[in-house]
């Protein structure tokens, strides 16, 4: 699923079938899909919505004034397996395929560059003229959108989400941690979850990271490494859970070290009761 940028409309992918809708319900327009994992971007003007699909190495170009797929754009290499990965651009599309390639294309559909990869691109993000590419091997580079190289870094394990924004990037990886980069300058490392980075967004000055654990916490954007309010042990600013059953998030109190988890038992149909152990994880009542 994705969300135009203008928030009027709202895509929707099933194994056989893309739909499009208003943000009132209006049914708008619908067409064929084949192939798993569809990989869907707006462009940041909301006219376009690339659609890639994930067994046919292709992406087919909607324009929604029209809400119809007017133009199809087909990687030049060889062993292309499918889309992976995209990202829309200011003026264009840039994707990642599985057989490791990346590619982009400007927004009338000419190729503008395109490379190899040794292992399968897991993720694209663009941000202004930037892109960030991360592939299966840890491998992660940043180019600018017409195809110059400007840093590269090989990471320890795979990115499983990442955020783009200024020329620095947010990586969160299968491990658990926090990665910030920027070119030119050293990487900083921060331990955030135990397993999986889940997904990773932005609200107002912070950042939020939700992992496999359960966890979702909030840190400053602009410090990984620096501890805000008083909890040198995490530096994060806020701590939930999301109950195993009924999906409810509730806060984790006080602020846990990454040994730790403090939680509401009450809240997860526990007896109420603020529980918690330095030693040991105590989690809310299932």
């Amino acid at each position: 699923m994705a969300v135009s940028p203008d928030g009027q409309r709202i895509a929707v992918a099933s194994r056989t079938r893309l739909q499009l809708w208003s943000v009132d319900g209006t049914a708008l327009a619908s067409g064929p899909l084949t192939g798993f994992q569809v990989a869907l971007a707006f462009s940041p003007d909301s006219s376009r919505l690339y659609v890639g699909h994930g067994e046919r190495g292709q992406i087919d170009v909607w324009l929604l004034d029209a809400a119809t797929a007017v133009q199809t754009l087909r990687p030049e290499r060889t062993g292309i397996r499918g889309v992976s990965a995209l990202a829309a651009t200011e003026d264009g599309v840039v994707a990642g395929f599985y057989g490791g390639a990346v590619a982009s294309w400007s927004a009338d559909g000419t190729r503008r560059w395109s490379e190899g990869s040794a292992a399968d691109v897991v993720l694209v993000r663009a941000d202004g003229d930037r892109v960030l590419v991360a592939a299966r091997d840890g491998r992660t580079w940043m180019k600018r959108a017409t195809g110059e190289l400007l840093a590269e870094v090989r990471l320890e394990e795979m990115v499983a989400d990442a955020l783009l924004s200024d020329g620095t990037a947010l990586l969160g990886d299968v491990r658990g941690r926090l990665t910030s980069w920027q070119p030119d300058q050293p990487t900083r490392v921060r331990p955030a979850h135990r397993g999986p980075v889940a997904t990773l967004f932005r609200e107002g000055d912070a950042v939020w990271s939700v992992g496999e654990d359960g966890l979702a916490r909030a840190w400053r954007a602009d410090a990984l490494s620096t501890p805000v309010g008083g909890v040198a042990a995490t530096g994060s600013l806020t701590n939930l859970r999301v109950c195993p059953h009924s999906h409810q998030v509730v806060p984790v109190v006080p602020f846990p070290d990454p040994e730790t988890v403090w939680a509401p038992a009450g809240a997860c149909g526990g007896s109420g009761q603020i529980e918690g152990s330095t030693r040991q994880t105590r989690e809310a009542a299932p």
